[in-house]
């Protein structure tokens, strides 16, 4: 949801650079070659399993931004005594880039074995899809 300015009317900017989503993506298909088994190599460009890209790449931005606010937030206090705290943001960001991330090592996890198993017995019934052999 972060396209235009105009939608993020607080911060009257994106949150993210087309680079730091590109980033992102490269960073979830390289967590996906990367996690066993190992039975399948992947680009941005030909990654499959667009919902997983979604949400491995939005996890590693709110990831990212979280760290960002902890590592630049500095509350201060108006003279009339509001407090501001404009990059109290970490925990927030923290709590659901870590449960995007677990869906996406859950989700990748259970292509990866069903993959596997068909690889070993040629047909697998599963979650994802249904493979018949031939």
């Amino acid at each position: 949801m972060d396209r235009t300015a105009a939608e993020n009317f607080l911060l009257d900017s994106v949150e993210y650079s087309d680079e730091d989503i590109h980033s992102a993506m490269q960073l979830t298909v390289d967590k996906y070659n990367s996690t066993l088994p190992m039975v399948d190599i992947y680009t941005v460009e030909d990654f499959p399993y667009r919902y997983e890209m979604m949400i491995g790449a939005s996890a590693t931005l709110m990831r990212s931004k979280a760290i960002n606010y902890s590592r630049n937030r500095l509350d201060f206090q108006t003279k009339d005594g509001a407090t501001i705290q404009d990059k109290a943001k970490t925990t927030e960001y923290l709590q659901i880039a870590n449960i995007m991330m677990k869906e996406f090592e859950e989700r990748i996890h259970a292509i990866k074995v069903t993959k596997n198993a068909e690889q070993a017995f040629g047909s697998v019934s599963g979650q994802y899809r249904y493979i018949r052999a031939f």
